[in-house]
Formats: C-alpha cells, structure tokens, sequence
C-alpha cells in the first residue's frame, strides 16, 4: 500500500430510535472537540417515522461553525452496518481522494473526550496510519467504569476468537482502507467491528497504531437493547454468522475458544449445521421434536467482466454454461437460469454470423439478460 497523504477527518454517526441520545450525547462531544472534523454525516436507520424527523431536525438545527453536515437516510441494508455502510458511500463521492480523508466513527449513545480527534489525528500525521484506535471506557447501567485497552497490533487471529478492544466510537480509518476492505458486511446483524478488523488487517502494508490515553466513553448500559446485548436476536444472529464464515479459517483450538467465549457472554450456542433452533419442545413427557430444516436451494451466480471490443466471446462463455443445464447434478432452478443465458447467446451468435455472411457486419453491442421478472421451477 503507497504511503497516502494525510488530510481531512470526517465523523460518521450512524443513530437508530435514539434521537434523545443523539441530541445531547453524540453531537455535542463532536462539537467540543479540540480539532474540530472537516465534515459530519448523521445516517438514520430508525424504525419510527417520528424518531427520524427528530433526528433530522436536531442536524438541521446544530450547525457548528466551520463545518459541512450532512443528514442522510440508510438506504441500503436495514441495520447498524447499512447505515454506515450509506455514510461511507456518501463521503466517496464527495469528499474527493479517499487516501487523504479519514473517518471516525461514533456511535449516537457514545461520546468522545475533546482531546480525541487530536490525538488520533496526530498519530496518523506522525506515523501515517491508516487505522487507529483509542483506549475507552465502557459504562455499565449503575455507572461502573472499566478501561478496555485497544490491541497493539492488528491481528486477525485475535478477532476469529473475540473482540480485543476495538469498538465502533473508538476506531479512526482511512476511507480509502474501508473501501478496500469491502466496507461493513451487511449480512451481519453484529460482530460487525471485529469481522471488519479480520479483513482490515489482511490489506497488504496496512499501518494501525493505538494512542495512549483513553479519549472514549461507551455506555453499555443493559435497560436498551444494543447490539451486543446478550440473547439478543441481532447477537445471537450475528454470532451464528460470523461463526459460519469464519470457521473454516479457524483451527479447533480456536473454534473451541470461540464458543466458550460467546456462551460465557452472550449465552450463545451453537446450531446444529442445516437446522433450527427449537423454541417450544411441546407438553411435558411428549417425545421430542426434530427442527426443521432450513437449508435453502443453492444457487450460481455467474458474473463476468467483458472488453466491448472483444464481445463475441461472452457468446462462447454462455454457450459452455448452457452445457451445464443437461448436468443432472444441477437443480432445476439453476438449469432454467442457464437455459435463458444460454438462449441469448445462441440468438446472439446466429445475428452475429447471418451478419458477417451477408457482409453488413454492424457495430458490436452488449446484450443483457434480464432474469428478475422470470420464475423458475
């Protein structure tokens, strides 16, 4: 990875139903910050109509001076990680090279120290990180303080297993790193920062440093649902996912940790492969029930990236893929899909030869498919 330039820091707040929070808790610590963000973008991912028209009146109406705020409405995904996922999309396209901007992220329910920015900052002008991560303190419902310290490094073995000290509030990214590292996986309801960190640290020459003080408060207070609370649907689902995709690249040592890990905080427990989870197991002294199965059909998506100039060999591609729809290893809706695709390259190819015979050989266009209306078997 080239050494970047260092320039602008944008704050990127994603809120969900928690206008109050927002208002009084999240925006005033980026007011007060002894350096100040370029740029502010507020996601709103809330379920409740009333609860996003709070929120965009509380952006509309605190304007800091010197800085460019944005209001946005997810509109991707529908969750924490849609909703940072718009933010980032959003500073892409106008916040000009991504290696010289970088993004701190914070939760509404959270608060940063005025000296966060700063130091973060300085350290990435010194060193020219691309990640770094501040010491915070994590608050509990009756007040109850504890300083959870940030890794030193950046190693993608310590998040397959846990999460090391790295939360949402307390990382500062370059936007170009994010976008390299596929941004936030969707299909996570949570374990969303540590599985960003996995692919954060596989980015060849990446630089993460940690500052020294802690500079962030995170309220892990247990009378609202967050998304680690544990039992919870998005943390058990979230949990259930990461473990899914993560544990082919685990050794059984640490498949082993994990689980102990995740049922000793969370009460988690792993699923059997395929099936549901039972929540009624019927009258007492009845035998018991078999979930039922829930593995879905698979399917083949085939995409391709073709030279305009060159496109008379997709025809050839589709033509082999038609082959595969007499595979009767194949299902039924993957045979259908293929036959469409490769019954316009057929088509395609007998326009494209009666053409050349005829000597009225026209320009070469792309031909797509359209296969969303069509039902298959």
């Amino acid at each position: 990875m080239a050494r970047p330039e260092n320039g602008a820091v944008a704050a990127l707040v994603a809120t969900a139903d928690r206008p109050d929070l927002l208002k009084y808790r999240a925006l005033p610590s980026i007011a007060s910050q002894l350096r100040l963000p370029s740029r502010v973008v507020v996601v709103d991912d809330s379920g409740v109509a009333e609860a996003t028209a709070r929120s965009e009146q509380t952006v509309r109406d605190w304007r800091p001076a010197g800085i460019a705020v944005d209001f946005l409405r997810n509109r991707r995904t529908k969750g924490a990680s849609g909703a940072w996922n718009s933010g980032l999309d959003h500073l892409l396209r106008t916040c000009g090279d991504p290696r010289r901007v970088h993004v701190a992220i914070l939760d509404d329910d959270d608060r940063w120290d005025p000296r966060h920015l700063e130091s973060c900052l300085a350290a990435v002008e010194e060193h020219g990180f691309d990640i770094v991560a501040a010491p915070f303190r994590r608050i509990g419902e009756a007040g109850e303080q504890r300083l959870v310290a940030p890794p030193r490094s950046l190693d993608k073995a310590d998040f397959l297993i846990g999460n090391p000290g790295i939360q949402g509030s307390n990382l500062v990214v370059r936007l170009s790193a994010l976008l390299a590292a596929g941004m936030f996986d969707e299909s996570l309801p949570s374990c969303t920062d540590r599985d960003l960190c996995i692919r954060l640290a596989e980015l060849p020459g990446l630089r993460y440093g940690a500052t020294p003080e802690p500079a962030v408060h995170h309220f892990a207070c247990g009378s609202r649902e967050r998304l680690s609370t544990p039992g919870s649907v998005a943390r058990t689902e979230g949990l259930d996912r990461f473990f899914q995709k993560y544990r082919g690249r685990m050794s059984e040592t640490q498949r082993a940790a994990f689980r102990e890990r995740a049922g000793r905080y969370f009460g988690w427990k792993e699923a059997a492969p395929g099936l549901a989870a039972v929540d009624d197991p019927g009258p007492a002294g009845s035998p018991p029930r078999l979930p039922e199965p829930t593995l879905a059909r698979p399917h083949l998506i085939v995409g391709v990236i073709a030279d305009t100039a060159r496109l008379d060999r997709i025809g050839n591609l589709l033509a082999d893929l038609g082959a595969l729809a007499e595979d009767p290893g194949l299902s039924g809706r993957l045979q259908a899909g293929i036959r469409v695709a490769a019954s316009a390259a057929r088509r395609y190819r007998r326009r494209r030869a009666s053409a050349i015979t005829s000597g009225n050989m026209p320009a070469i266009r792309p031909v797509a498919v359209d296969m969303r209306d069509r039902e298959f078997d």
